[in-house]
C-alpha cells in the first residue's frame, strides 16, 4: 500500500525546454537595461576616483583608474550573465581584467554607432532618443551576452 501511495506522489522530472523567442528578447533587454543602469550609478562614483588617482600621481592614477573600471566593467557582465544566463567558470583576475578591457572598448563602438550617433544626428528629438535608449539597451545585452558566451568562462557542457 506505502508502494502504491508514494507512486500515486512521485513526479516524473520534465526534460528542459528551450526558452521561448520573447523570453530570450526580454532577458537581453533586461541585461542591456540593467548594464546600463549600473553604468549610470557608477558615473557618480568613478569620475571622481579617477580624478582622484590622476591629481595623486599623473600616470600612475590614469592607469590604475582605468584598470579599476576595466574590473568594474568585466565584473558587472560577469555577475549578469551568471543571473541571466548560463554557469560561469571560477572568477580569476586576470579573466576579469581581460574581459572588462575587451568588453567595455566593445560595448564603446556598438554603443556609438548604435546609440549616440543616432542621437547626435537626430538634434535631440525625444522620441529618437527613447527609442535609441531602447535599442541600446537590447543591443548592449546582446552583446554583453554574446561576449561571454563565446569568451572566456562559460562552462563547456559535459557529456
Amino acid at each position: 500500500m506505502s508502494k502504491d501511495l508514494k507512486s500515486v506522489f512521485e513526479v516524473e522530472p520534465k526534460p528542459p525546454q528551450k526558452p521561448s523567442f520573447w523570453r530570450n528578447q526580454a532577458k537581453y533587454f533586461l541585461q542591456g537595461f540593467l548594464w546600463w543602469l549600473i553604468n549610470v550609478l557608477s558615473l557618480f562614483i568613478l569620475p571622481f576616483l579617477f580624478a582622484f588617482l590622476v591629481v595623486t600621481g599623473f600616470l600612475i592614477g590614469a592607469l590604475i583608474g582605468l584598470l579599476i573600471a576595466f574590473l568594474f566593467t568585466g565584473f558587472v557582465n560577469w555577475l549578469l550573465s551568471e543571473w541571466l544566463w548560463f554557469p560561469m567558470e571560477r572568477m580569476t583576475f586576470w579573466r576579469v581584467l581581460g574581459h572588462g578591457m575587451l568588453a567595455g572598448i566593445a560595448l564603446l563602438i556598438v554603443d556609438g554607432l548604435t546609440v549616440w550617433l543616432p542621437i547626435w544626428f537626430s538634434r535631440n528629438n525625444p522620441y529618437v532618443i527613447l527609442a535609441t535608449f531602447v535599442w541600446g539597451c537590447y543591443i548592449d545585452g546582446r552583446v554583453g551576452k554574446q561576449w561571454r558566451k563565446y569568451g572566456s568562462g562559460a562552462k563547456k557542457k559535459s557529456k
